[in-house]
């Protein structure tokens, strides 16, 4: 999904990809990857310059897609990366 906001504590970030999962059964063939790319050429055609997005495990799969470390944080009881995309 792309998001207006989806950290209450980085309102001033936007918009967020969000929402991506893929079942653990059918990881590891490109599904995930797909549907990033997807949401980057969306963004893209919308105009967006960057993107972000938080995760608390999955730093190293969206820094293989071109996502860059903005921050490490502390939400809603997580450690997580904030990482950024530039379109």
């Amino acid at each position: 999904m792309l998001i207006p906001h989806d950290m209450d504590t980085r309102m001033e970030l936007s918009p967020w990809l969000a929402g991506v999962f893929v079942a653990p059964s059918h990881r590891g063939r490109g599904v995930g990857a797909a549907m990033v790319r997807r949401v980057i050429d969306d963004a893209t055609a919308l105009g967006v310059r960057r993107l972000h997005l938080y995760t608390p495990s999955a730093q190293h799969f969206y820094s293989g897609l071109g996502w860059s470390l903005t921050e490490r944080t502390r939400y809603r009881g997580m450690d997580v990366a904030v990482i950024s995309y530039g379109c």
